[in-house]
């Protein structure tokens, strides 16, 4: 697998290994066919960036059993929502978790990368004031 999250780019699919940094909150919401889906937005990332990860159904919960542990997502799929990219797994993709203690730590990716769109200023350096 040697795509990284910097080669991801909107409108293609996309096979990587990813470490699930963090979870955010799951909500609801009404599916194109009118049924309720459950959704949540997960941060995942490697040495090269972080990126949005979006669980749909009962992916959410699976996913949510397997945060900061590293993950191979086959077949994934890219988008662009609000100017950020956003990874799901789309119609066709997988994901399954591996062992791989040479990944980089969820401490390490979040310190040096911010979710794409998530930046404090310009450079997305921060100010370090309140």
């Amino acid at each position: 697998m040697s795509m990284k999250v910097k080669d991801l780019a909107p409108n293609a699919n996309a096979s990587l290994r990813v470490r699930v940094c963090a979870q955010g909150q799951s909500r609801k919401v009404q599916s194109k066919k009118g049924y309720q889906l459950s959704v949540c937005t997960f941060v995942v990332g490697d040495e090269t960036g972080a990126v949005e990860y979006s669980a749909f159904g009962k992916d959410v919960m699976t996913m949510g059993k397997n945060v900061y542990r590293v993950i191979e997502i086959k077949d994934g799929w890219v988008k662009e929502w609000n100017g950020k990219l956003q990874l799901s797994l789309g119609k066709a993709g997988t994901w399954e978790v591996v062992e791989d203690k040479d990944f980089p730590l969820t401490a390490d990716i979040l310190k040096k990368f911010k979710p794409a769109g998530d930046e404090d200023d310009e450079d997305g350096g921060g100010t370090g004031r309140d």
